[in-house]
């Protein structure tokens, strides 16, 4: 990517700039020469770089294609709805037409569940549930089951997020990934390494979890060296009560299924985890993501802990958020903000 098109995607991306507490750098942070590297570690831990090394202990996926020239589109369709904020007809018409073909890959791998989850080849387009016309109302059915404050609301947000993942209708995927930030810095990297193109969509059945139990795993040379819970701006009383179970069950899954199996490929990583059944005895994994900087460190930080913790094979360390954090809600985006803000003033006037 040569700087005139850097600068111009990170122009792009400043309007959509998401706060949080992470040092993960944003796109329009970073400089020519990180965005290089970025693109390369991104490509070399890709979901096809990993699931075959580990088909049992991940959710069961097909992948499907996706061309370069669909990667193009996505990122047209992302610019025009920025500018616009719709996508034009020629643009729906397309995605129409690899949604037929994606949606009997769906039918296949959804078998007797209910939904499936569909990733690119590197993330998710989470980030875009927020533009689903039902989020508001899930989010407010969500938030009324629970006590009135600050963390409850920001659990409720993620609960309905989560379960606006699940999907079984392909067209209404294709659509929420044009609004994507993330599948647009994605696609930005994938088509800038022409020879190197390998993107597909990785339809995976889908799994209900729970939001506390999602955990990010951190390994260096052959060691798991530190585990965070993953949505580490709330507080969930209970990982403290389990934190011992948690933690055991965790390690003795990496070093028994994991460790060997990753180790003379991916001799560094971070993982996702969560933990599922009824008696919260099943680890799965989610998800490889690069041992970098570019990968939210969670409770952790790369700044300051990366040699003494991270990369230390002499200790390990289970990290949880021990109390409600205060101002937890500056740290989410604008968009998940203005969802709270609505909800609280219809409530606040139904009064």
């Amino acid at each position: 990517m040569n700087p005139e098109e850097l600068k111009k995607a990170r122009n792009k991306l400043k309007k959509n700039k998401i706060q949080n507490n992470c040092e993960k750098p944003t796109f329009n942070m970073m400089t020519e020469e990180d965005l290089s590297q970025f693109q390369k570690e991104q490509l070399d831990i890709n979901i096809e770089e990993w699931l075959d090394l580990i088909p049992e202990f991940t959710f069961k996926t097909e992948y499907y294609p996706l061309p370069m020239e669909l990667g193009k589109l996505f990122m047209e369709a992302y610019e025009t709805r920025q500018k616009t904020g719709k996508i034009t007809e020629e643009i729906e018409e397309k995605l129409k037409e690899y949604a037929n073909s994606i949606q009997k890959v769906i039918e296949r791998v959804k078998e007797d569940s209910d939904g499936v989850f569909i990733k690119s080849s590197s993330r998710s387009a989470k980030d875009s549930v927020i533009y689903e016309t039902k989020f508001k109302d899930n989010y407010r059915t969500n938030f009324l089951k629970l006590e009135n404050n600050e963390n409850n609301k920001l659990i409720s947000l993620l609960i309905t997020g989560m379960a606006l993942l699940k999907t079984k209708d392909a067209y209404q995927m294709l659509q929420l990934w044009t609004q994507s930030e993330r599948i647009y810095q994605d696609m930005i990297v994938a088509t800038k390494f022409p020879d190197r193109f390998n993107e597909h969509f990785a339809v995976r059945k889908w799994q209900d979890m729970e939001v506390d139990m999602e955990f990010r795993a951190f390994v260096y040379d052959g060691h798991l060296t530190a585990i965070s819970q993953y949505n580490h701006f709330c507080y969930f009383p209970r990982l403290l009560e389990m934190k011992e179970k948690l933690q055991n069950l965790m390690v003795t899954f990496w070093k028994e299924n994991l460790r060997d199996k990753l180790h003379k490929k991916f001799p560094e990583y971070v993982v996702d985890f969560c933990i599922v059944g009824e008696n919260y005895d099943k680890v799965m994994v989610i998800e490889l993501n690069p041992f970098k900087y570019t990968t939210d460190s969670a409770l952790f930080s790369w700044e300051k802990e990366r040699k003494s913790i991270l990369t230390n094979p002499e200790q390990f360390e289970f990290r949880l958020v021990k109390s409600v954090r205060s101002g937890s809600k500056s740290l989410i985006s604008s968009s998940w903000r203005k969802v709270m803000d609505e909800v609280d003033e219809e409530l606040k006037n139904k009064k």
